[in-house]
């Protein structure tokens, strides 16, 4: 799948594979390797790639569509015994207990508790 992503999105970009390799610092035969299937790019070059075309690795591997990279997206997401215990007691709350947590919070009222 990352052969076709690779000319794909160097086609939607209007680049030749001369200019692609020019751009992230390698020869034109990898271009043309990667996108026959032949060979594939080395960790290092498939990040650059990615950042260069500002597209995913799970893009470019093939994993999802979607092209554009989620931002602002905290690296850990995961909650300790009490930070789930919070969220479960405020899903419980009716939905004026909730607002008036929030408003104590300083933070919106979700629509969609």
């Amino acid at each position: 799948m990352f052969r076709l992503r690779l000319k794909e999105i160097r086609e939607l970009n209007s680049l030749s594979q001369q200019a692609l390799a020019d751009a992230i610092g390698e020869p034109q035969s990898s271009i043309g390797g990667w996108e026959s299937g032949r060979c594939f790019p080395r960790y290092t070059t498939f990040v650059r790639i990615a950042d260069f075309f500002r597209v995913s690795l799970d893009y470019l591997a093939g994993r999802t569509d979607v092209r554009t990279i989620a931002k602002n997206i905290p690296l850990d997401l995961s909650l300790n015994d009490h930070e789930r215990m919070v969220i479960r007691r405020y899903r419980e709350l009716s939905g004026v207990e909730q607002a008036m947590i929030c408003k104590q919070l300083d933070l919106p009222r979700s629509d969609k508790a």
